[in-house]
């Protein structure tokens, strides 16, 4: 493209009307509507708009599609793509790296770095936050302490097995048996800190070598 604005230029671009190449490029204030008619509100970007020498046909490329989304974004109040893809790329992530760490989908993020979706209002928050290496460390650490998680989870299945084999049942020792097999299905409930209960208790087993410990 030509630098200077308003000169006629020839591009790859051809008039969408007579298919003509003489094309000139100007940068204008476009006013279009945004939301529902109920809550519309009128927006303005700045848009790169060629106009055929030719016919006088005007039109923009996907650069003016572009500038009308940062201009929703900013609107809502959330970041641009451009913003998104330099808090990624300024942490050295790739979008599989950035996505295993704030726990996004990877297709939602090329969907918000390339401007096809615009991120929910949790998700831009937590994308702000990525923008702070503290906040990624932190996340890391984070991860790969539940990245453990599956070694205590196998270590109470185990233990329950043991237990079932045993003919040293007492109803409490049931009730605990029970409760370590429903956690060792669901993980995710060392939330709540019992994960971390049922692997005590499945120590003192392997410690005492009897069912019985189950309900000391």
């Amino acid at each position: 493209m030509n630098e200077d604005m308003g000169a006629p230029i020839r591009s790859e671009e051809v008039c969408l009307e007579c298919g003509s190449s003489r094309l000139k490029e100007d940068l204008k204030e476009q006013q279009f509507p945004y939301g529902p008619a109920s809550a519309r509100t009128i927006l303005t970007a700045s848009i790169p708009v060629f106009t055929c020498q030719d016919c006088g046909y005007e039109f923009f490329d996907e650069r003016g599609e572009s500038a009308r989304h940062d201009a929703v974004c900013i609107h809502l109040g959330v970041q641009t793509p451009n913003v998104i893809r330099d808090v990624r790329e300024a942490a050295g992530l790739s979008r599989v790296e950035f996505c295993k760490i704030g726990g996004f989908g990877i297709a939602s993020l090329q969907r918000w770095e390339t401007g096809e979706v615009i991120p929910n209002s949790s998700s831009d928050r937590l994308i702000y936050l990525l923008g702070f290496p503290e906040n990624i460390s932190r996340l890391r650490a984070r991860n790969c302490v539940h990245a453990n998680q599956p070694s205590v989870v196998a270590t109470l299945a185990d233990t329950v097995q043991s237990a079932e084999r045993s003919n040293n049942w007492s109803p409490n020792a049931q009730r605990r048996c029970t409760r370590a097999r429903e956690i060792s299905a669901f993980p995710t409930l060392e939330k709540q800190g019992e994960l971390i209960n049922c692997q005590q208790a499945a120590e003192r087993i392997q410690r005492r070598g009897s069912i019985l410990a189950l309900g000391a």
